[in-house]
């Protein structure tokens, strides 16, 4: 009875708060100093002692709901993420009750199931091979894509670098950096792409800005130039970033002039759609990622647009190989 009790007060809670928000009562903001958001939750009390439940969760749940960013808001102007559907909410408690992680298959089946066919249906959208459902049926199939659902577009960002790096140098995982190589990288680009550099050793030196126009764009006719810079300092393209759409200001790159030049020379290029991959599901604004499909991988963020929970993401690539051959470890 505990649990009913307890998910019909923490519901009814949500169903107010929704409603309030969305009639455009209170402000969209709620930002009090870190400390007195402690004191007014009680925190190290209920840390201490425990106890939430009854009349202490009904209490804390309006407290906690009082220091939110009211994402239902029409004022709310979408930044970062959007407001999730409420079935989205529901899925994040069933996932939080039932504890079945979907990395592992044994532990459980039915939410890896589940994550094999939304990529399954993302990889259709971008126009790449989907994964065959008959895990025996692979030996001679042509090649198809894969994928993974991270946390977060960042970590997407990372995986997909982690991927492009094993390509170029398959002995990495053995010999360490070889310590040649670069990535090019618009300057519009997030700045995750510039950390996961950072995180796999290549240095803040090693990446190369590409070329934009007034709006951020990148300039593909200037791409040849980027090439012959890396090379005179002796180094090799590890990954060639795009944007689909670029964080701060929206726009896309020409992704089919950039994925031309990227299998001319083959060197891996990845898109980071985590604001735009998403116009993939319009047909009426689909052309935006023209080209896509030259991609070796994709960064989709489904909390973006999709109005899932944050953090979900999903590291698309072309090949499942190059996915499946990023991480040798076994556990």
């Amino acid at each position: 009875m505990t649990f009913l009790a307890d998910a019909d007060a923490i519901i009814s809670a949500l169903e107010d708060y929704e409603r309030n928000s969305s009639a455009g009562k209170g402000s969209v903001i709620a930002q009090e100093p870190l400390g007195k958001i402690i004191a007014d939750l009680n925190l190290p009390h209920h840390i201490r002692r425990g106890g939430l439940s009854g009349e202490n969760l009904r209490t804390f749940i309006q407290r906690y709901l009082s220091t939110t960013t009211n994402l239902h808001h029409p004022a709310y102007m979408a930044h970062q993420v959007g407001p999730p559907h409420y079935a989205g909410a529901l899925g994040s408690l069933i996932d939080g009750f039932t504890n079945n992680p979907m990395a592992i298959y044994e532990m459980g089946p039915g939410a890896a199931s589940i994550e094999y066919a939304v990529i399954n249906w993302l990889l259709e959208k971008v126009g790449w091979q989907p994964a065959p459902l008959d895990l025996n049926a692979r030996e001679g199939r042509e090649p198809w894509a894969g994928g993974v659902l991270t946390h977060g577009g960042s970590l997407a960002n990372l995986t997909a670098l982690i991927a492009a790096r094993k390509r170029l140098v398959p002995d990495i995982w053995q010999k360490g950096n070889p310590g040649d190589l670069a990535v090019l990288v618009p300057e519009t680009s997030h700045y995750s792409v510039a950390r996961a550099a950072g995180i796999l050793g290549i240095g803040r030196e090693s990446i190369y800005s590409l070329e934009v126009d007034s709006r951020g764009a990148v300039l593909a006719d200037r791409l040849p130039d980027a090439l012959v810079r890396v090379k005179r300092d002796g180094k090799r393209v590890m990954a060639l970033v795009a944007n689909a759409c670029s964080t701060a200001v929206g726009i896309y790159d020409p992704l089919e002039e950039i994925g031309k030049f990227c299998n001319r020379n083959n060197i891996w290029m990845h898109v980071d759609g985590a604001h735009g991959a998403s116009a993939l599901l319009s047909g009426r604004l689909r052309h935006y990622l023209k080209g896509v499909k030259r991609a070796d991988s994709l960064t989709w963020d489904a909390h973006k647009l999709l109005r899932t929970p944050a953090l979900c993401a999903a590291l698309l690539v072309r090949n499942h190989a190059d996915l499946d051959g990023a991480f040798e470890q076994k556990a």
